[in-house]
């Protein structure tokens, strides 16, 4: 048949449901992809919360170190303050027991010198060695056993006498030997 009359005969077709069910479609599409949207951000979520929890136990252990240190630390000053109390303490002893001994300087050997300067041209600089006598060896702390004095006299006798007129002044010394000074 040709012609202007409608001969198909199937089902007719339904605006209304074709929206219905286009609307359904469209819905349960939406609803997945929330539904997909939803969980991969608790997914995000809970890795987050893990790597944190995770973080948060690294960073306990390093608290965890640092207060051990700062405690093993803080036991280290207490033993050194009390070894400086201690030696602090030992020290104004050793003070207060060396303060009642009489402290002993100990002289250099030392040239002592009667007359820095000749008294007259013909004078020549002599060393005198001088030892201290037998009878007073036990000497005092510090003091030397021997010295040697500078003086000046024209020859080897005149140097000799004022060597012992030197000692006769200091009874724990005796001239032991006599020599002329060698400048240069």
């Amino acid at each position: 048949m040709l012609g202007g009359g409608n001969s198909w005969s199937g089902p007719s077709f339904d605006l209304n449901l074709f929206i219905v069910v286009a609307a359904l479609v469209f819905a349960t599409g939406w609803l997945l992809v929330a539904v997909a949207r939803l969980q991969s951000a608790y997914q995000a979520g809970i890795r987050n919360t893990t790597s944190l929890k995770r973080q948060q136990i690294n960073e306990a252990k390093e608290m965890m170190k640092l207060t051990q240190e700062a405690l093993r630390l803080e036991g280290e000053i207490k033993e050194a303050r009390a070894a400086a109390e201690k030696t602090a303490k030992e020290l104004e002893e050793r003070r207060k027991m060396l303060g009642e001994q009489p402290v002993a300087t100990a002289r250099p050997t030392e040239v002592f010198v009667a007359s820095e300067f000749a008294s007259s041209k013909k004078e020549k600089p002599w060393i005198a060695h001088m030892k201290r006598t037998g009878a007073n060896r036990a000497r005092r702390p510090g003091e030397a056993a021997t010295r040697f004095v500078l003086l000046w006299a024209a020859d080897h006798p005149a140097a000799l006498g004022r060597a012992r007129g030197l000692v006769a002044s200091d009874t724990d010394y005796e001239v032991e030997g006599l020599r002329p000074f060698a400048s240069g």
